[in-house]
């Protein structure tokens, strides 16, 4: 993440098999290799032995994403000016 994204989060929990004494807490991953547009999905999360991962393995977990402010005002201009366009051609 050395491009300077940000962290996305689209799924917060994971639904895994496992014995009850072996249920971790929670599971790691290592994200240090991913660059703006890269997504880690379930099948990127290798459980601890006795834990099988049973969400869908293509899920998205989170995304690298460009910050807000490089995305630009440009893109929150447009959106703005849409919103009063249609206001207008209504009235």
């Amino acid at each position: 993440m050395r491009e300077g994204g940000v962290i996305e989060h689209h799924l917060w929990e994971l639904r895994v098999e496992a014995l009850p004494t072996d249920i971790p807490s929670s599971l790691e991953a290592d994200i240090s290799h991913l660059g703006i547009g890269d997504h880690l999905r379930v099948v990127d999360v290798t459980p601890p032995p006795g834990v099988d991962i049973v969400s869908e393995p293509d899920e998205i977990i989170l995304s690298v994403v460009e910050p807000q402010a490089a995305r630009g005002g440009a893109e929150g201009e447009g959106a703005e000016g849409a919103g009063e366009g249609e206001a207008s051609s209504e009235g």
